[in-house]
């Protein structure tokens, strides 16, 4: 398949007038940098860019600039004609804010370096300063007036999932009165907000999101090693310790309520010490929380918090995949994977030449003079393998590393991890 990989940057920069920044002259370059790294992270994080440009693409005293804001489109654009198009999905790729401008004259080289992030720094930047206040709202009016505390953050549009605005946060705390910690930034606040009623607030683009867990991950990609990956990499940890609590989180859009379940019941005490004074001490475990989707009884619930932390004991699949392909085998624009999305991989040659084969077949190629294999050893291979392509093979995005280079193209380096669900794990 033919691609046109194209990448562009969009640089929006609010000139200094030394006044206030009442002026509002508003400075905009499009260009293609020499080199761009964009991470899609963590949903708690901010998600980060740095970019290389030849200095006469912004020739601009950093001094000059009041803020700089990033739009970053990458992608296919179909032909070799074609424009990449802001309002496109599948082509704008981050948006955000640069942190430190960095201009380098050398007289070999001269270039500016923009580093940055996205809308999430607005709120991770600004420590809650309004104290305790009160929950007895609708979702949506609480965040609100989270966002009218956030300066910068006051006209964000804000999207929900079905029934999410109208979730009632006090219903689920048991009281009308939610109090931060007093070092919290406005970002924690809204993810602890949210979370009361199993809900994820998340930055895509200029728009701040409230999904529920069903939701989150909002894009899948799949690939087949040996066909559309570079490299891939995985371990297991057979020996995982469970030293930690499981509190799953059930949002139920229907009745938009949520309910909560632990387990095991009783915290984990992780260590005993003994004061000066004599006095026994312990230390318990954190929680994991697993915010989830649907409707439960709370033996169910139970039942999930269970299995989830029994999954935790098990083996743990951990791995990277790197591609440099601009679309996944079902078309699927890789630019736009983040944190929450879904993976799916193959390992379509993982044996020589058996795909597609029946298992005779292949038992008597790698026993045949190529590889010359002993029967028995071949025949347990094959069945590893048959097993192996039958497994559950989907597994959760944990974080992406995207980046372009002049001359080399796009590339994506995606760190996943198993996927854990109510319904079982993969």
């Amino acid at each position: 398949m033919a691609y046109y990989p194209r990448c562009n940057v969009v640089i929006d920069v609010l000139l200094e007038d030394f006044a206030g920044g009442a002026s509002g002259d508003l400075l905009t370059i499009v260009t293609t940098p020499r080199s761009l790294e964009w991470t899609a992270d963590h949903h708690r994080s901010a998600d980060t860019f740095s970019m290389e440009l030849d200095y006469k693409d912004l020739p601009l005293d950093s001094r000059l600039a009041r803020s700089i804001r990033v739009m970053v489109l990458c992608g296919d654009t179909g032909d070799s004609d074609g424009k990449l198009d802001p309002a496109n999905p599948d082509h704008r790729a981050f948006v955000g804010f640069v942190d430190a401008p960095e201009t380098t004259l050398d007289g070999s080289s001269e270039t500016i370096r923009l580093e940055g992030r996205d809308y999430t720094c607005l709120f991770l930047d600004r420590t809650w300063a309004e104290g305790g206040f009160s929950i007895d709202e609708r979702l949506s009016v609480l965040v609100d007036t989270i966002l009218q505390h956030t300066p910068g953050a006051e006209d964000i549009p804000v999207t929900y999932s079905a029934g999410a605005a109208d979730a009632l946060p006090a219903v689920a705390l048991g009281k009308a009165w939610f109090t931060p910690q007093p070092d919290d930034d406005t970002w924690t606040v809204l993810v602890q907000l949210c979370g009361l009623v199993g809900l994820l607030p998340v930055i895509r683009g200029d728009t701040l999101e409230i999904r529920s867990p069903n939701a989150f991950g909002s894009r899948s990609v799949a690939f087949r090693y040996g066909v559309d990956v570079e490299r891939l990499s995985f371990k297991r940890k057979f020996q995982e310790a469970t030293t930690r609590q499981i509190r799953v989180v059930a949002w139920n859009p229907a009745t938009r309520t949520s309910s909560e379940a632990v387990y095991p019941t009783t915290p984990i005490v992780t260590r005993r010490k003994v004061s000066a004074q004599g006095k026994v001490t312990s230390e318990t475990a954190p929680e994991i929380r697993y915010p989830i989707e649907g409707a439960y009884t709370p033996a169910e619930l139970l039942g999930i918090a269970q299995g989830f932390y029994e999954e935790a004991a098990r083996r743990e699949v951990e791995g990277v995949l790197v591609t440099r392909e601009l679309r996944d085998i079902t078309g699927a624009a890789v630019p736009m994977l983040a944190n929450g999305d879904t993976l799916g991989i193959r390992l379509a040659a993982n044996l020589p030449n058996i795909a597609g084969l029946s298992k005779g077949e292949a038992v008597a190629l790698l026993t045949g003079a190529r590889w010359g294999l002993p029967a028995g050893i071949a025949d347990q291979l094959v069945s590893a393998w048959v097993k192996a392509e039958g497994l559950a093979s989907t597994f959760y995005v944990r974080q992406v590393r995207h980046r372009w280079e002049i001359g080399r193209g796009y590339s994506a380096e995606i760190a996943f991890n198993n996927f854990i669900v109510a319904g079982g794990t993969g």
